[in-house]
């Protein structure tokens, strides 16, 4: 039983991959635009809500000065959250991309459909290293209006003569 859990394990890193991308449609400026990812695997890999994994692309590569195949770049692409599991079906958010400073450029820098999860990056979010801090920020106290008001006043100067406006016929 352990040998099985085990290979299949091994081959999911292969095998699991999103088939499908979909994204909410808000009906107002304020609402929240989801983008979930459906993956083709779901517990039966180990697959837990919570959980973060690298995706990444392959990419075929020729070589054109010795006319034969210089085998799949593997360039990845950027960072799934699991929201949901069941057998044979996972459900993933967009959790981070990955800045391309030091990876190879993508014509598409999102996650997209044929896009693969690499099983050996596959952890538990543990929440934000930073901790909030208990201590409140001292209130700052605020600018004096009356200097504010006079710079104001001393820009806008009045005409001492009347402003004669063109005559527009």
């Amino acid at each position: 039983m352990l040998a099985l859990f085990i290979s299949k394990n091994s081959m999911a890193g292969n095998n699991l991959l999103v088939f499908d991308v979909k994204k909410s449609l808000p009906l107002s400026d304020k609402e929240t635009v989801y983008k979930d990812f459906y993956i083709n695997g779901g517990d039966e890999y180990g697959l837990r809500p919570g959980m973060l994994v690298t995706v990444y692309r392959s990419k075929a590569m020729y070589d054109n000065y010795s006319n034969k195949s210089a085998g799949d770049l593997k360039i990845f692409v950027g960072r799934l959250k699991i929201i949901h599991v069941q057998n044979g079906l996972a459900v993933a958010r967009m959790f981070s991309t990955l800045s391309r400073k030091r990876l190879p450029i993508l014509e598409y820098t999102t996650i997209m459909v044929g896009d693969r999860l690499d099983m050996n990056t596959l952890e538990m979010d543990r929440g934000s290293k930073k901790r909030k801090s208990a201590h409140k920020k001292k209130p700052t106290a605020p600018k004096p209006m009356k200097q504010e008001m006079e710079q104001v006043s001393m820009n806008l100067q009045m005409p001492d003569k009347p402003v004669q406006m063109p005559n527009m016929q």
